[in-house]
């Protein structure tokens, strides 16, 4: 796994992977279209190595989410094409968090929108 993330992370902004090597230019003009039935995969597809990244760390013990009923911890909530973050309200949740938000930004070329609150 962390022989192609640095592989990926090797490529040219503008390039992407293809069958043959690295000979596709990707150059992204807009999202998808409001309506569009296949957004709902893409968010998914495009969250769930952030959700991956979070559940490792949860489990590891390094990120705290909130207690609710039944005993469990909630660390994030996915509704539609918004992602909620629950943890606990201390530094060290905080820190790890953003790290692991820097972390999935700069692997997915993604910026956390911080307007949107």
């Amino acid at each position: 796994m962390e022989e192609l993330e640095g592989i990926v992370k090797r490529l040219p902004d503008e390039k992407a992977p293809g069958l043959d090597g690295v000979t596709i230019e990707v150059l992204v003009g807009r999202g998808v279209r409001h309506g569009c039935p296949i957004a709902p995969f893409l968010f998914a597809l495009g969250t769930e190595p952030l959700m991956a990244m979070l559940r490792t760390r949860q489990n590891a013990g390094e990120i705290e989410g909130i207690q609710v009923p039944g005993g469990k911890k909630a660390l994030y909530n996915i509704f539609a094409d918004d992602t909620e973050l629950s943890i606990n309200a201390t530094e060290s949740n905080y820190l790890k968090v953003k790290e692991t938000l820097q972390e999935y930004e700069a692997a997915a070329g993604a910026k956390l929108n911080v307007q949107n609150q």
